[in-house]
């Protein structure tokens, strides 16, 4: 009778240290965030400035895109910015007032949106002749149409006066007669084009975004 008592105990004790090992077998994996200081409070980090853990604080953020984060214009410039006439790289893109720069009389700002359609006849926004000036957007792979007289003026592609021979709109020579002119635009870029005759009077830029 005091063997069976004194097994009865231990098997007590096994029973309640393997209850106690057995209630939880998972382990706890530590999650680490890469932040970036945003010392000019943009919402861009300074790739430069790198810390691994907990958020120290909100001028830390996770993105680290910003091209500025500490100097004079540092708030004015971050990815997506809008580009304004102040001499400094606003949307990080490694050019200055890119969207301002004059070319044929046209800017981007001031180029009619016209993107999101498969064709465009240019034309109905300033037809070819003497005062032609069309400045328009449109998207990839757009067919852009010009409809006019190119035996008096014969269309060019390229920022005027100097023709550009890699520009996808041929050239429309001066024995061309009326037939409309189709320019498939496959590939993002600006595209100036003008009269190869009146070169100042008549021209244009289509912007294919």
């Amino acid at each position: 009778m005091k063997n069976l008592i004194v097994l009865s105990g231990a098997l007590t004790v096994i029973m309640l240290l393997a209850s106690c090992g057995s209630s939880d077998d998972s382990t706890t994996t530590q999650v680490t965030t890469n932040w970036y200081e945003d010392t000019d409070g943009d919402s861009f980090g300074d790739p430069d400035s790198h810390f691994i853990g907990d958020q120290p604080d909100m001028s830390w953020v996770s993105n680290n895109t910003d091209c500025d984060d500490t100097g004079p214009n540092a708030s004015s410039r971050f990815p997506g910015n809008a580009e304004i006439p102040d001499g400094i790289d606003n949307n990080c893109n490694g050019e200055v007032d890119e969207d301002l720069l004059t070319v044929n009389n046209c800017t981007e700002l001031t180029a009619i949106d016209l993107t999101g359609r498969s064709t465009v006849i240019i034309t109905d926004t300033s037809a070819w002749m003497v005062g032609h000036a069309a400045c328009i957007m449109v998207s990839e792979n757009t067919i852009v149409t010009w409809q006019g007289n190119f035996n008096a003026h014969p269309l060019g592609g390229g920022e005027t006066p100097t023709a550009d021979t890699t520009s996808p709109i041929t050239v429309a020579a001066s024995d061309s007669g009326s037939s409309p002119v189709d320019v498939t635009f496959n590939d993002s870029g600006d595209y100036p084009y003008y009269c190869l005759v009146h070169k100042t009077a008549m021209q244009g830029v289509v912007y294919v975004r």
